[in-house]
């Protein structure tokens, strides 16, 4: 029996045309998770920053403040994309984001 290759692709074809419009919710629904996510990950942060007690004067440190700003910066970008306050083009002036978390 030979199988038609045409009508595979054309089913999953089908199936993906179907499925896009989900997808799309799936998206909005899948990031609005990770930005409950990163709410997490900034309130285990303050309570290990609060718990660790690192002074300045210590040689090596994690910089609190430098992953507190960038994870607001990623968490902003998400906010703007699943609700945009307006259909104008973006910018291209991105923040830039620190990426170093341990000083000398």
């Amino acid at each position: 029996m030979r199988k038609h290759p045409n009508i595979i692709l054309s089913i999953v074809g089908l199936s993906l045309l179907l499925s896009s419009n989900l997808s799309v919710a799936n998206e909005k629904e899948e990031l609005a998770l990770v930005l409950k996510q990163l709410k997490q990950v900034k309130q285990s942060l303050l309570k290990s920053e609060i718990v660790s007690g690192t002074e300045q004067s210590e040689r090596y440190h994690f910089n609190y403040k430098a992953i507190q700003n960038d994870i607001d910066q990623v968490m902003h970008g998400i906010e703007s994309y699943i609700s945009p306050t307006r259909s104008q083009p973006r910018s291209l002036n991105f923040p830039v984001i620190e990426g170093e978390y341990q000083n000398e």
